[in-house]
């Protein structure tokens, strides 16, 4: 049995204009030697996502877990608040258009304490959630609302590079 990986596919972000698709060059990158894009999540007092889709491979036998692979440029805060809300869905028999949430998955991750070093994040799935072929629908949140000791206090963007699904084969 070995881990695996599929990469998620990132949709739209919601409508708050506080998510945008933008080269790295414009606010993270500061030697711009390899083009790229990222997604940023602008440092807000609200929860602001971007939609992703990914289908659980054939070859899926358990383990199931959501890998992110971020960044800020900042060095100080305690912890940044990230959740991940998804529904795991069969692709014949069940609507592709969920009323709610199947699981609401929730990290609070401090940053690397050198500014736009890689942050990688794991948040486990329930496994029994997962069935081979289902198209798994979720949102990727950064929640500058959530108060109290699970604040967001990351004064800065923060950067999402690359989301994937983790899982053990058979």
């Amino acid at each position: 049995m070995a881990t695996r990986e599929r990469e998620l596919v990132f949709q739209i972000p919601d409508n708050s204009g506080n998510v945008i698709w933008e080269p790295a060059a414009i606010n993270f990158g500061a030697n711009d030697r390899y083009p790229g894009m990222v997604y940023r999540f602008r440092d807000t007092s609200t929860r602001d996502g971007l939609g992703f889709r990914v289908t659980v491979p054939k070859e899926y036998v358990g383990s199931p877990a959501f890998r992110l692979l971020s960044s800020t440029t900042v060095t100080s805060g305690s912890q940044l608040r990230v959740e991940i809300d998804y529904t795991s869905i069969a692709k014949s028999g069940e609507s592709l258009d969920p009323s709610a949430d199947q699981e609401n998955l929730t990290l609070n991750q401090a940053p690397s304490g050198t500014a736009r070093l890689g942050l990688e994040s794991t948040l486990n799935i329930t496994a029994s959630n997962l069935a081979v072929d289902d198209v798994i629908e979720g949102t990727i949140f950064r929640d500058g609302a959530q108060a109290g000791t699970n604040a967001d206090d990351v004064v800065s963007n923060w950067y999402l590079f690359e989301g994937y699904l983790t899982y053990a084969d058979a």
